[in-house]
């Protein structure tokens, strides 16, 4: 046992090398990663490296594998390694001994595959144990993951259950990765890459697996054990001060779950943790939870960096408060699941809040706006708490998709300077008691962002540039909502027909360059639009007449059979539409 001074506390010690072989279940020694730790995190480019720094060590002499020397790195841990059958803690190293074990899965898989049973079986001995009673335990305990590692990686067979958060998704994908990669064909075509030397496919393939197996359970670690909590969060501290700090979304699970540490009868913690992990990988988009904890953050508390998150935390929540904190962040991960993918259940599919969900739609599928989700959180939150009425939120959430649209997605400026504003709006919001200081912030908003509004030059420059082509999706997306604001502006409503369609007045198939441009360009009824398919324009004109669209209406008022619409009047529609648009749409 050795004693460090660390300023005026006495650390508790020990520490020795050894292979990871004699770690994994070692005197039936039960390795749990706590409830607290950070997710497991590692992705394709750690997993990659990790199996081909084994695969580097590994030696072929006279067609024979034998292992290397490789220094897998130091593991800390919390707990009595003396003792047979004790449960020790891993403070520090648990993304290595998960793949680990995540690895010597697969190999036993891939043993299976080519009917070596018994080796197969050796395999899992350093994965599921056996007691002096006989009785089977895990050697490695991911109360994280929970049993997601258990069914997917510690069973034999392996239980097909769903990934149900980042977390157990890159579990999945660690294994897939390595049953694919433990293919024969691929496994020797590594090798020959990794040592440039093509004798690696004369080897026979279970030879290669067995010293694969060799060179991970022979892999030295330094294990660094106490007894002691505190000196092992201490010496965590020391260990990790130069190396890769963990993200600050690790910090502030690792504070909670030590503060709120009830686990019986339930871990009312975990479960909460594991509903906001579960709900940010919903519906169509998969959110990543720091992305989303830092516009709940930016939204409630303050403007800060990442990297001043958790400090900003500890000075903001108190211990007491930790619970009251987790159930809002719930509550947000819901909405804010609601802001990135919006479904017409999310406003009972009421007409009346069709807005809600086009205006998520813009901003986030037509013009990728991610900074004024901070925003649009703590809007949604005064929605939920009835301190916003329908009237302000459309105001300001009709502002926010026409701004963007011109701001950003047309004439293509800077937004840098965004998420500072919207976090001060933001805050503003949540600290309001009612509509009518929403309001004034509403206001006070909209007049600061019109004020960066483009001038008309700039937006009719980039305004007459957009297209529509069958053939091309890349500008289609923001010419699309141009044409349907089009038609609300002269429909006077917010709604639009399900069986909308882009018409190209002079078909597309003209060899005039022009017909793509917006001046060509018109909302159609989908039938319509197919009956007439690549007419001229005065044998479409009776179609034309048959449409309910408002925007139709106004344009065969000046456009019709007495008077033709030709190729050359594409460029002085494109201006007259940019004018439109700019004067009676965005600056209203």
């Amino acid at each position: 046992m050795l004693k460090f001074s660390k300023g005026e506390i006495i650390l508790n010690f020990t520490y020795k090398d050894m292979p990871i072989r004699n770690l994994l279940g070692h005197n039936n020694t039960k390795l749990n990663i706590p409830r607290f730790q950070r997710d497991y995190s590692w992705e394709k480019k750690e997993i990659e490296e990790f199996i081909e720094d084994l695969l580097l060590s590994l030696e072929l002499k006279d067609s024979t594998i034998n292992t290397g020397e490789y220094f897998l790195g130091t593991i800390l841990l919390a707990g009595d390694l003396s003792l047979s059958g004790s449960d020790v803690e891993v403070v520090d190293g648990q993304q290595r001994i998960t793949t680990a074990t995540i690895l010597l899965s697969t190999l036993a898989s891939s043993f299976k595959l080519i009917q070596k049973d018994e080796l197969a079986n050796i395999v899992w001995s350093y994965i599921i144990k056996s007691n002096d009673d006989g009785d089977k335990f895990r050697v490695l305990k991911n109360y994280t993951a929970n049993n997601y590692f258990e069914y997917v990686i510690q069973s034999e067979p392996a239980e097909d259950i769903p990934a149900v958060d980042e977390e157990t998704e890159r579990i999945a994908f660690a294994k897939t990765f390595y049953l694919n990669y433990l293919k024969e064909e691929n496994l020797k075509n590594n090798l020959c890459r990794i040592h440039n030397n093509e004798d690696f496919q004369k080897v026979e393939y279970v030879e290669l697996l067995k010293g694969l197996r060799a060179q991970l359970l022979n892999s030295l670690i330094i294990c660094i054990a106490t007894k002691d909590r505190n000196s092992a969060n201490h010496i965590f501290e020391i260990l990790n001060a130069k190396g890769k700090q963990l993200e600050p979304i690790d910090l502030i699970k690792n504070s909670i779950f030590e503060s709120l540490n009830q686990v019986e009868p339930t871990d009312d913690t975990n479960n909460k943790w594991k509903k906001i992990k579960s709900t940010l990988i919903e519906r169509n988009e998969k959110v990543e939870f720091s992305t989303f904890f830092r516009h709940y953050w930016l939204s409630k508390y303050k403007k800060v960096k990442e990297s001043e998150i958790y400090d900003d935390f500890l000075d903001k929540i108190k211990r007491e408060d930790y619970k009251v904190f987790l159930n809002d962040l719930v509550l947000s991960s819901g909405i804010y699941k609601k802001i990135t993918s919006p479904l017409p259940s999310d406003i009972e599919n009421r007409q009346q809040f069709f807005y809600i969900l086009s205006s998520f739609e813009y901003l986030n599928k037509y013009f990728s706006i991610k900074s004024c989700r901070v925003a649009l959180l703590s809007l949604m939150r005064a929605r939920h708490d009835n301190r916003i009425t329908n009237v302000q939120l459309k105001k300001i959430l009709t502002f926010l998709h026409a701004f963007h649209f011109a701001y950003s997605a047309l004439c293509k400026k800077r937004a840098n300077a965004f998420e500072a504003k919207y976090s001060r709006f933001a805050i503003n919001v949540s600290n309001s008691a009612d509509a009518n200081d929403i309001g004034i912030h509403i206001d006070a908003l909209i007049n600061d962002f019109k004020s960066l509004l483009p001038n008309y030059n700039e937006f009719e420059n980039e305004f007459i540039k957009l297209e529509f082509s069958k053939s091309n999706n890349s500008k289609n997306m923001i010419t699309k909502y141009v044409l349907h604001n089009l038609e609300r502006y002269y429909a006077q409503s917010e709604l639009l027909h399900t069986n909308i369609s882009v018409e190209h007045i002079i078909p597309e198939s003209s060899s005039h360059p022009e017909t793509l441009n917006i001046g060509n360009l018109i909302l159609l009824e989908k039938e319509i639009n197919e009956k007439l398919g690549n007419l001229s324009f005065i044998d479409k004109v009776e179609g034309y007449t048959k449409s309910s669209y408002h925007h139709m209406k106004k344009f065969l008022e000046k456009s019709n059979v007495n008077n033709p619409f030709f190729e050359e009047n594409i460029t002085d529609r494109a201006k007259e539409l940019a004018k439109v648009y700019y004067d009676e749409i965005l600056l209203k």
